[in-house]
């Protein structure tokens, strides 16, 4: 696949405004599809903004680009219909009775409250399959990047590979994950601002899917102590985190499923090296590693609220290049891992009672076994609201405050963690008057 030129002067992402020039039409024209619609999104949302001039700006565009103005409606109209052909496509090849309830969540994709519970009591095991193919769907990678029917073979075979007596680490939490990546990436303007392509995005969205695949509810700490296959295959080093792609390639290395079957063997060998290191950098084991790297990238490239972010790709130095794009890439994964207090209060309190029984399974083996009790894993002497305050001080915020520097529009996800810390706090505090 060839390279989109892409030339960020046009653009005004941060605040959405689109600068009115006379080469923007043939950029437009020219450019990718997963580009063309993160730059129609932003036409809509000016559109329908509250914001006067902005929107003039806009309509003033419109105006002296008939032609982009056709296009525009031409292809909003066609994806619309597309999108809702192959979600009834997809519900008619299961056992979904009804596409309406389903379509009005799935419209939500891209909004920092959507409720992947919502869908799962409508699609139940099917869930990653329909988000998937939605994210998919609106970023047109079926049209010359992905084979459609290899990949739902392939999404099929992941989501059945994620167990569901495995009360966390399932499939609902692999939609979780990439529909936080998907809001990132799409709403970050990362496309522009790190030089990705087409192939780049769709490595950070397999990365989210298959990130945990086959999960058996114990953590590495667990494997290693107990000497289990897994721990002495990877020699006790993220056990887990190698597992899963390994895992995930033995599955997509089926000819049935092999989704990127129309890419080059250079596509392929990139696909697979940016899931490798972002999956990898799902291992809280390195949590302080990664984050005090980015820390310093971004100090060193001053890069605060979203500016300055392009100052990190080299056009003359592609692997200085590769190293910064895939620290992001790697971190939206690792943000969105850990991303459950940023998700309202509502949705956030199943995940938490979720991790915890988990958690407490494995507590309850690790006693019978001999092992020592992993942290957090102890229900007999943990506090969940405490551990919910230290996450969310010491891992969850800091992380997003250190994203928002390159995707200052998160920052709704902060305030909802701020809220949900709050709250933790009232009722922690409540426990100990209590004493």
């Amino acid at each position: 696949m060839s390279e989109d030129i892409y030339e960020p002067e046009f653009h005004n992402s941060l605040s959405m405004e689109i600068l009115p020039s006379d080469n923007a039409f043939d950029w437009i024209t020219q450019s990718s599809k997963v580009q063309q619609s993160i730059e129609l999104e932003r036409q809509i949302v000016i559109a329908n903004s509250s914001n006067q001039e902005k929107k003039l700006k806009t309509m003033s565009f419109f105006k002296n680009n008939p032609l982009f103005l056709k296009m525009t409606d031409e292809m909003l109209l066609l994806n619309k219909e597309e999108i809702n052909s192959r979600r009834k496509s997809s519900l008619e090849s299961g056992d979904c009775q009804d596409i309406v309830p389903i379509n009005k969540i799935l419209d939500k994709i891209q909004s920092f409250d959507f409720n992947v519970f919502e869908l799962n009591d409508l699609v139940e095991k099917r869930t990653l399959e329909f988000i998937s193919n939605e994210i998919f769907e609106r970023g047109n990678f079926f049209e010359e990047m992905i084979d459609e029917k290899k990949f739902k073979n392939f999404i099929r075979e992941i989501s059945n590979g994620y167990d569901r007596a495995v009360v966390y680490h399932n499939d609902l939490h692999a939609c979780d994950v990439l529909q936080t990546c998907y809001v990132m990436i799409s709403k970050g303007n990362l496309v522009e601002n790190l030089s990705l392509n087409e192939i780049d995005i769709v490595a950070a969205y397999l990365s989210a899917i298959c990130h945990d695949y086959k999960h058996n509810g114990f953590n590495n700490m667990f494997h290693v102590n107990d000497k289990t296959s897994i721990a002495i295959t990877y020699n006790d080093s993220s056990v887990l985190e190698n597992f899963h792609v390994a895992e995930s390639f033995k599955v997509l290395l089926k000819p049935e499923n092999n989704l990127l079957c129309k890419l080059q063997k250079e596509e392929w060998r990139l696909v697979r090296r940016r899931m490798i290191d972002c999956i990898l950098m799902t291992d809280m084991a390195n949590h302080a590693k990664h984050l005090s790297g980015l820390k310093a990238k971004l100090e060193t490239f001053d890069v605060k609220g979203g500016n300055n972010v392009n100052k990190m790709i080299f056009p003359d130095n592609a692997a200085k290049t590769y190293e910064n794009q895939q620290l992001i890439l790697g971190m939206c994964l690792h943000t969105a891992d850990v991303s459950n207090p940023a998700k309202p209060l509502n949705i956030n309190i199943k995940w938490v009672d979720l991790v915890f029984l988990e958690f407490f399974n494995q507590g309850d083996c690790e006693k019978k076994k001999g092992l020592p009790v992993s942290l957090l894993c102890d229900r007999e002497t943990t506090n969940v609201n405490k551990s919910q305050i230290g996450f969310i001080n010491f891992v969850v915020l800091p992380t997003f405050d250190t994203m928002m520097n390159v995707i200052p529009q998160i920052s709704q996800y902060y305030e909802i963690i701020k809220s949900n810390l709050k709250r933790y706090e009232e009722l922690y505090n409540e426990q100990q008057k209590k004493i």
